[in-house]
């Protein structure tokens, strides 16, 4: 009987041990998914208003506030499906009682599904704060436009007239920001195609957040500025500058009726709508908003043009900045009558200049398209990285199968020992792998080697310039490694090679990168014998390295270009008026002159046209494992004309393929609003210091540069 109770006792005590260890880890799991500590506040707001468009820089605005133990913290940034990309850090620090907004460039480099996990990390890796799976309230296709604003109230926005296809992805977006979040990098407002600024809303920005919007006016931007009240115009010192006339009283317009005439007129041919036709010139006038009184801003102009005047004053005035241009309205769309206009959404869509085409054909699709991003690897992959042959691939693949098969059995039936078999298969699978691996070896291993290829639009701002650069780098590896980089400029940032609309980033991405400020540093992996494209965009203010003045004259053009580096440039050329005239070298640091008739030149369609069929085997050829590489080796001509690829395919061609740019690349806008362009090549030099901080054994670094000047008339 003791024996009995002994062993209920040991029993006992075995449930109880297993009790009490199911306590414990029961107590440990919970406290691992306890939810993080409180007294930490991390509130994310994601790309333009909750807009995203691909192939484009947006923000992440992260706002933290910290009622805890002061901590040196970590914001971690990781996207998740398709095209995640590297994941981003960012340190920060957390005194106790603090308030911070931090602004972080991220790419869409994807449509379709996107989601990104935000984290902030402790010194000892805690989650004290996160937001899972963000999603952007819309995910927009690259070329459709967006319109950010800062409105006087909130029921301001300029909305656009709707397009007619369907696809919410088409449709145009419209983002609102405030002051205090209004970011104050550049680089993320480039993806912004135009902006709404009522002029009550322009003295509420801090100068970082001024010079960001100038910047990215210069760089290709549309300013709409209404102007409320001249007073706080004038008062604004960044942007009464930048205005196109000057502002005066107030007064009243009768009669308007040119806004509706100007709605209504035929538009320009461009590339996109050859024919001057205007796909709103059957709309109808509203007799109410024509016979209401407008109160208007008096303007005298001081340069660019009227578009609308009526009555004698200046509706509208337009005028180009660098690569971009300012607008006035001297008239307030916000408040009555044009606040109840019915065709203001009309007015808005013809002023941001939304494609005609969306407009006409309610089954618009976009074409299958290509990233310009793979035409720069093509020309600057190091050439040590050979594809085997699709022949070579078959001839050996039908090798192995003789070997394997017929031979092997007939072998081993001459030699009277079939169960040898089970030696000789294994020794054929290891002979074929070493032979595999040498020719791996022989068509792939070399050296270390870096090439840079810079492309740098020079953008004048008064006597100084901005330099508006994207660095194209290819790093081969001959083994498994990563691999530092640092940027030295004023503003920078890194993103792998865009390749095409889903495809995204590879899903074999070990890189990351740390920002430090406007800066970055990176470790970028890279595959044993492979190549690998990153592309980084930054803004250096600098004197200009190049200028150039031009004046158009009856039937042609004469001008003076001013080389100040201390290197000649080469392959230069000038594209005006839709054609390209070649310059030849630009002695270093003495001025250049020419005189062309519009007869010396050649159409840009022409020129960029007959790049065509290498671009697309270039591009093809990167896609393909196997097979012939197709390299760019004409890299100052190649450069150029990527500059262009809006000439290759216009909207209207659904047959066409075209090349997905970032905002700002393709310069055929700019050649069709009349200024004129400045192509020149500096080989094996650059604008700015190396990013890569490790000694390769074999480096490049070429540079483009790109200059916009205003077409003068000669007296």
């Amino acid at each position: 009987m003791a024996g009995i109770w002994q062993g209920v006792g040991r029993a006992r005590r075995a449930v109880g041990g297993r009790l009490m260890l199911a306590v414990l880890l029961g107590l440990s799991l919970a406290a691992h998914a306890a939810p993080p500590p409180s007294g930490v506040h991390c509130d994310v707001f994601l790309g333009h208003d909750g807009f995203v468009r691909e192939a484009g820089w947006f923000p992440l605005v992260c706002e933290l506030r910290n009622d805890s133990p002061s901590f040196h913290g970590v914001i971690e940034i990781s996207a998740r499906g398709i095209g995640r990309g590297q994941a981003r850090r960012v340190e920060v620090e957390l005194p106790t009682g603090t308030r911070k907004r931090i602004t972080i460039p991220l790419f869409g480099a994807a449509s379709g599904y996107s989601a990104w996990d935000v984290r902030l990390r402790d010194e000892r890796g805690q989650v004290r704060a996160e937001q899972l799976d963000l999603k952007p309230r819309r995910q927009l296709h690259w070329q459709t436009p967006v319109l950010g604003a800062l409105a006087r109230t909130a029921d301001g926005l300029p909305l656009p007239r709707p397009v007619l296809p369907k696809r919410p992805d088409l449709q145009p977006a419209v983002a609102r920001w405030t002051s205090d979040l209004f970011p104050d990098n550049p680089l993320v407002l480039e993806t912004l195609d135009a902006l709404y600024l009522n002029s009550e809303k322009a003295a509420e920005l801090n100068p970082r957040q001024a010079r960001a919007l100038l910047t990215w006016l210069r760089a290709g931007g549309h300013l709409i500025v209404a102007v409320e009240e001249a007073g706080a115009v004038q008062a604004c010192a960044w942007l009464h500058p930048e205005l196109p006339c000057t502002v005066g009283d107030r007064v009243i317009v009768t009669r308007h009726t040119e806004l509706h005439q100007w709605l209504v007129a035929p538009v320009a041919p461009t590339g996109d709508h050859p024919a001057a036709t205007n796909v709103f010139a059957g709309l109808p006038a509203e007799a109410a908003f024509e016979a209401a009184p407008l109160p208007v801003t008096t303007a005298a102009r001081k340069d660019g043009a009227v578009l609308v005047q009526a009555e004698g004053h200046p509706l509208l005035i337009t005028a180009p900045r660098g690569q971009g241009r300012i607008t006035v309205l001297l008239f307030s769309p916000e408040r009555e009558p044009a606040r109840s206009w019915n065709n203001l959404p009309t007015f808005w869509a013809k002023l941001i200049e939304i494609p005609p085409v969306l407009y006409r054909d309610p089954n618009y699709q976009p074409r299958n398209e290509w990233s310009v991003d793979g035409l720069f690897g093509a020309m600057i992959d190091s050439r040590q990285v050979r594809k085997l042959p699709i022949s070579w691939l078959l001839a050996l693949l039908a090798v192995y199968l003789l070997v394997i098969g017929p031979g092997d059995r007939w072998g081993l039936t001459r030699l009277q020992r079939p169960m040898l078999t089970w030696l000789t298969f294994p020794g054929y699978a290891v002979l074929f792998t070493l032979l595999i691996y040498y020719l791996g070896y022989k068509l792939r291993a070399g050296e270390t080697e870096w090439n840079e290829l810079h492309v740098v639009d020079v953008l004048p701002a008064g006597g100084q310039a901005e330099l508006r650069g994207r660095t194209f780098v290819s790093i081969y590896s001959p083994v498994n490694t990563t691999y530092p980089v640092t940027a030295r400029q004023t503003i920078a940032t890194l993103r792998r090679e865009f390749r095409d609309r889903w495809s995204g980033a590879e899903l074999e991405e070990r890189s990351g990168i740390r920002q430090t400020g406007d800066n970055f540093q990176a470790h970028l992996f890279v595959p044993v014998w492979t190549s690998r494209l990153y592309v980084s965009d930054w803004w250096e203010p600098a004197s200009p390295p190049l200028t150039l003045r031009l004046c158009a004259y009856a039937g042609g053009w004469e001008g003076t270009v001013e080389n100040r580096l201390d290197q000649t440039l080469t392959e230069a050329r000038l594209v005006v008026a839709g054609a390209v005239f070649d310059l030849g070298e630009l002695r270093a640091g003495r001025p250049t002159t020419f005189q062309f008739t519009a007869a010396q030149g050649r159409a840009l369609k022409d020129f960029v046209t007959a790049f065509s069929q290498d671009f697309q085997l270039a591009v093809q050829s990167r896609r393909a494992a196997f097979g012939r590489s197709h390299w760019l080796d004409n890299l100052p001509a190649d450069s150029q004309a990527a500059s262009f690829t809006a000439q290759l395919a216009p909207l209207t061609d659904p047959s066409g393929r075209n090349y997905i740019t970032p905002p700002g690349w393709d310069l055929s806008p700019v050649v069709e609003r009349g200024q004129a362009i400045l192509l020149a090549w500096a080989a094996e030099s650059a604008p700015v210091a190396p990013l890569h901080q490790f000694q390769p054994k074999r480096i490049h670094r070429n540079t483009l540069y790109r200059l916009t000047v205003n077409v003068s008339e000669a007296p």
